[in-house]
């Protein structure tokens, strides 16, 4: 949750562009990078990963997808903070 809304509704305020493209082959398929970056965070080995069964790798993917949201929207709480910070000491001068 953030500000008591799911904190999948709220978009993070600077998204980091990076450039890098890794959009999947077809639009229900996970992206290749994805699917890796899953199975490492859900303790496979991407070989190991392609041999469970479909719903597992969907929760494993589903709950990596939360992770790196929650982590973004932590990022992007931590920027906010920082900045009504300096602003803060830059009035108090």
């Amino acid at each position: 949750m953030r500000n008591g809304d799911p904190i999948w509704i709220h978009a993070v305020r600077k998204p980091v562009k990076t450039g890098i493209d890794y959009a999947p082959l077809l639009e229900e398929w996970v992206s290749e990078y994805e699917a890796r970056e899953a199975a490492i965070y859900c303790h496979y080995t991407p070989e190991r990963f392609y041999q469970v069964d479909w719903w597992e790798r969907a929760q494993c993917v589903a709950q990596y997808r939360l992770h790196r949201l929650v982590e973004m929207h932590t990022e992007d709480a931590i920027e906010q903070a920082s900045e009504r910070d300096m602003r803060r000491q830059r009035r108090g001068r």
